[in-house]
């Protein structure tokens, strides 16, 4: 008998500027909205559950697992948005989503990160669902520097 299932996130944050390599890891909160969004997921033929955006505001704010936009609040925090660059599968149960930030997007403060599912995913701010964040980045990002995000899912039982 399975000791039941187990929905684990892992983000690195690797910022490349003149001066080299950084890597900074976050770790990520799963939204009650992505859990339920998940489970409906199961039933149905026709439901997408695809990761679509990456999303990112100033806030640092750590909000709650029923937030459904980023900011921690009913009302968002988002600031900006980009298209997954990549999404793979490996090793059992893991998926790799890939966002690429070039050194021209996004040179604003970035506290937090979030990634945004379904169909009614667009590039239009708040729209799909909010399957989970990761705060803690405090980071003004610049013109002289790039980012890559790999966000990393890992389902598992036990």
């Amino acid at each position: 008998m399975s000791d039941g299932f187990k929905w684990q996130t892992e983000v690195e944050v690797v910022i490349r500027n003149l001066d080299g390599v950084v890597t900074e890891r976050h770790t990520n909160q799963i939204q009650n909205p992505g859990l339920n969004y998940m489970a409906k997921s199961l039933i149905s033929s026709t439901f997408d559950m695809k990761i679509r955006y990456m999303g990112y505001g100033p806030s640092s704010s750590t909000g709650d697992v029923v937030c459904k936009v980023l900011g921690g609040a009913a009302s968002s925090g988002e600031s900006g948005r980009k298209a997954i660059t990549s999404a793979t599968s490996s090793a059992t149960g893991r998926v790799f989503t890939v966002c690429y930030l070039a050194p021209s997007e996004a040179n604003e403060k970035i506290g937090e990160l979030g990634w945004f599912a379904g169909s009614s995913a667009t590039a239009t701010l708040d729209s799909g669902t909010l399957v989970g964040r990761s705060i803690g980045l405090n980071r003004t990002k610049t013109n002289i520097e790039s980012i890559t995000i790999t966000r990393t899912d890992i389902l598992s039982t036990g």
